[in-house]
């Protein structure tokens, strides 16, 4: 089966970011989370602005210390490890902010998530037993 090219999405919270802040997708398709990336255009200041991403609301992150975390007055990160990334067609991916900045909390948070696509269908024919035999409605007569 040919390997897909890597496909994202970007999870958006903008204004001012809280810890009640909150971000989702349902996911049309199967697949595989490789990465993660956050930014803001106002840095936090006073302390760390840390996420953290859920499928079908589990973090992807088993080791807590590989969630996203901009630094105090950074404009970005890249996560750890994704250790539990594999999502199903119809799951909801999120994104929570667990802790923001304590003087100044950062604005206008990007989540990009970097996933592989399992293809829907390898591409091969297959048909399943009834249809060849023709006993399924609109079946192949031999």
């Amino acid at each position: 089966m040919a390997q897909s090219a890597p496909a994202s999405i970007v999870l958006s919270v903008t204004g001012t970011i809280a810890t009640t802040s909150k971000a989702a997708v349902r996911m049309p398709h199967a697949g595989t989370i490789r990465s993660i990336t956050t930014a803001v255009t106002t840095a936090p200041t006073g302390a760390a602005l840390v996420c953290d991403v859920n499928v079908a609301g589990t973090t992807v992150f088993t080791t807590q210390a590989n969630r996203p975390s901009i630094a105090i007055s950074g404009f970005s990160d890249n996560s750890g490890d994704v250790e539990a990334g594999t999502f199903a067609a119809g799951d909801v991916i999120s994104v929570d902010v667990d802790q923001v900045g304590s003087s100044v909390a950062g604005a206008n948070l990007s989540v990009l998530v970097t996933y592989d696509m399992v293809p829907a269908d390898s591409g091969d024919n297959v048909y399943d037993i009834a249809t060849l035999r023709g006993t399924h409605p609109g079946g192949v007569q031999a």
